[in-house]
């Protein structure tokens, strides 16, 4: 009999010390559980809002048009400079130290016509040709930003309404920054600065029916 008690409470107290292990195993565990929990749920925050899918698209859309003025530049822009320079835009360059002798002898010099080529030779070259296309691919993307974002600017002010449909103003004139702001705003939402009452003239009741 004793020797069954004495084997019943070796099994009684090796349960009991895996049960504490478990529960230190897990009570070390949980900060580092919550911390992942809040590191997917910030995540999930973040990728649904609705800046983001639009900085993705414009990404996305910025990468194609990118390859788009890159072609114009090289396919038909690098063409006509060509004829200038009397190479290839690209393959435009000038030396700052000739070739090695000892690598390639000055006889075959006249049979480098790339900057790579030169390059493998020893020398240390100015790729001017290339400088130029990265340069008119640099403006070319930044007047049509310019053009689109102009463009669109002056759409949405032109439809930014200033009355409703019954000819009553929607907005006020801050007098303190100048900026619109709602016509029963009493204080600035830019500038924070406290707006005089509405003006006599305004038809408050129309103003107020409207609103209702």
């Amino acid at each position: 009999m004793s020797s069954q008690q004495d084997d019943s409470l070796r099994q009684r107290n090796r349960h009991l010390l895996n049960l504490a292990r478990r529960a230190r195993f897990s009570s070390a565990a949980q900060p580092a559980v919550r911390a992942t929990k809040s590191f997917f749920e910030d995540f999930k925050k973040f990728i649904s809002r609705g800046n983001v899918v639009d900085l993705a698209v414009g990404v996305v859309v910025g990468g194609a048009f990118s390859a788009i003025v890159t072609s114009f530049v090289n396919d038909l822009i690098s063409p006509i400079l060509s004829l200038i320079v009397g190479v290839q835009l690209k393959n435009y360059f000038l030396y700052l130290r000739e070739p090695n002798e000892k690598i390639c002898p000055a006889d075959n010099w006249h049979s480098i016509q790339t900057p790579q080529q030169a390059q493998a030779c020893g020398a240390v070259t100015l790729d001017v040709g290339a400088f130029i296309q990265t340069v008119i691919n640099f403006i070319l993307i930044s007047l049509v930003l310019f053009v689109i974002i102009r463009t669109f600017t002056r759409i949405i002010e032109s439809q930014k309404k200033k009355v409703d449909e019954h000819g009553v103003p929607t907005e006020r004139e801050c007098p303190y920054c100048l900026k619109e702001v709602p016509i029963f705003a009493t204080k600035c939402f830019l500038c924070c600065s406290e707006l005089p009452p509405i003006e006599e003239s305004t038809n408050l009741d129309t103003l107020v029916n409207v609103q209702q």
